[in-house]
Protein backbone atom coordinates (compact mmCIF):
# COMPACT_ATOMS: atom_id res chain seq x y z
CA UNK A 1 0.00 0.00 0.00
CA UNK A 2 2.50 2.65 1.32
CA UNK A 3 6.12 2.52 2.31
CA UNK A 4 8.71 5.10 3.69
CA UNK A 5 12.34 5.55 3.74
CA UNK A 6 14.96 7.56 4.74
CA UNK A 7 16.96 7.33 1.33
CA UNK A 8 13.22 6.98 -1.37
CA UNK A 9 10.92 9.18 1.14
CA UNK A 10 7.19 8.54 0.77
CA UNK A 11 6.19 5.74 -1.68
CA UNK A 12 1.88 5.03 -2.57
CA UNK A 13 1.29 1.98 -4.47
CA UNK A 14 -0.95 3.36 -8.14
CA UNK A 15 -3.87 1.24 -6.60
CA UNK A 16 -3.91 3.76 -3.47
CA UNK A 17 -3.10 6.75 -4.59
CA UNK A 18 -5.69 9.61 -3.74
CA UNK A 19 -6.35 7.02 -0.63
CA UNK A 20 -3.19 7.35 0.99
CA UNK A 21 -2.26 10.46 3.26
CA UNK A 22 1.19 10.11 5.12
CA UNK A 23 0.05 12.49 8.31
CA UNK A 24 3.49 11.41 10.24
CA UNK A 25 6.72 10.24 7.95
CA UNK A 26 10.06 9.68 9.77
CA UNK A 27 12.32 7.06 10.63
CA UNK A 28 10.75 6.93 14.68
CA UNK A 29 6.78 7.13 13.23
CA UNK A 30 5.09 7.10 10.94
CA UNK A 31 1.15 7.06 10.30
CA UNK A 32 -1.09 7.37 7.31
CA UNK A 33 -4.80 8.19 6.66
CA UNK A 34 -7.22 7.05 4.28
CA UNK A 35 -9.59 8.46 2.51
CA UNK A 36 -12.26 7.82 -0.18
CA UNK A 37 -12.30 4.19 0.99
CA UNK A 38 -15.12 1.76 -1.03
CA UNK A 39 -16.48 -1.13 0.49
CA UNK A 40 -14.15 -2.79 -1.80
CA UNK A 41 -11.24 -1.61 0.79
CA UNK A 42 -12.73 -3.98 3.30
CA UNK A 43 -9.83 -5.81 4.17
CA UNK A 44 -7.23 -7.22 6.42
CA UNK A 45 -3.98 -5.21 6.31
CA UNK A 46 -0.60 -6.06 7.63
CA UNK A 47 2.02 -3.62 9.12
CA UNK A 48 5.77 -4.60 8.40
CA UNK A 49 8.56 -1.99 10.01
CA UNK A 50 11.77 -3.47 8.97
CA UNK A 51 14.16 -2.41 11.98
CA UNK A 52 18.06 -3.17 11.60
CA UNK A 53 19.73 -4.90 13.16
CA UNK A 54 16.19 -6.40 15.20
CA UNK A 55 14.25 -7.73 11.93
CA UNK A 56 11.03 -6.96 11.12
CA UNK A 57 8.10 -6.17 13.36
CA UNK A 58 4.95 -6.70 11.93
CA UNK A 59 1.16 -6.14 12.80
CA UNK A 60 -2.63 -6.87 11.70
CA UNK A 61 -5.27 -4.44 11.17
CA UNK A 62 -8.97 -4.51 9.88
CA UNK A 63 -10.18 -2.04 7.71
CA UNK A 64 -13.96 -2.02 8.07
CA UNK A 65 -16.24 0.32 5.73
CA UNK A 66 -19.49 1.30 7.24
CA UNK A 67 -22.28 3.85 5.20
CA UNK A 68 -25.07 4.28 3.88
CA UNK A 69 -26.12 3.28 0.17
CA UNK A 70 -27.56 5.94 -1.95
CA UNK A 71 -29.42 4.78 -4.69
CA UNK A 72 -29.40 7.18 -7.49
CA UNK A 73 -32.20 7.43 -10.15
CA UNK A 74 -31.46 8.02 -13.94
CA UNK A 75 -34.43 9.63 -15.92
CA UNK A 76 -33.50 9.66 -19.61
CA UNK A 77 -35.81 12.77 -21.02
Amino acid sequence: MASYSKRFGQQVNDPYRGKVIFTEASLNSTSITLASVTWGDESCYICSFNVYPDGSKRKQTCLTVQGKLQQILWKKS
